[in-house]
């Protein structure tokens, strides 16, 4: 395998996949168990039902997967797709917050733990390995043209 795109969406699905049993954010002080990654990313959009703006970060997750089975020459979408990923994993952070159940009441985020930050590591990482990847192949063609 010396495909470095192979290498870079393999890392990004490892580092995905390893966020899944890991806790992601606490409310109140509280990082239990109910807020797994697989939790998270089953129901997580379960809070656009109650209106929630955080809510909208879990589209982060089909706009990645997106990006990982788009093949490499759609590399413009890919990178789009992974950069709205990134901006939406990113925006949790400014959500103050959220759903603590499925009867509707809120709670305030008071922490990220290992699972969120697994999570947004591997958009990032992605998105960072395909932009390389985009100005290898711009810096390729200029040079091919000259």
């Amino acid at each position: 395998m010396r495909n470095p795109k192979t290498k870079l969406l393999i890392i990004s699905i490892l580092i995905f996949v390893a966020s899944l049993p890991m806790k992601t954010y606490c409310v109140e002080n509280d990082c239990g168990e109910y807020w797994s990654g697989l939790a998270t990313l089953l129901i997580g959009f379960l809070g656009i039902l109650y209106d929630m703006a955080g809510s909208i970060s879990w589209f982060a997750n089909p706009l990645i997967i997106i990006a990982w089975i788009l093949p490499y020459r759609l590399i413009n979408i890919k990178l789009i797709s992974s950069l709205l990923a990134s901006f939406l994993a990113l925006y949790f952070l400014t959500i103050d917050e959220t759903i603590i159940n499925e009867a509707g009441h809120i709670g305030k985020i008071t922490g990220y733990a290992s699972g969120y930050w697994f999570w947004t590591s591997s958009i990032i990482i992605y998105t960072f390995g395909l932009f390389y990847f985009f100005l290898r192949r711009i810096i390729k063609n200029a040079i091919d043209i000259k």
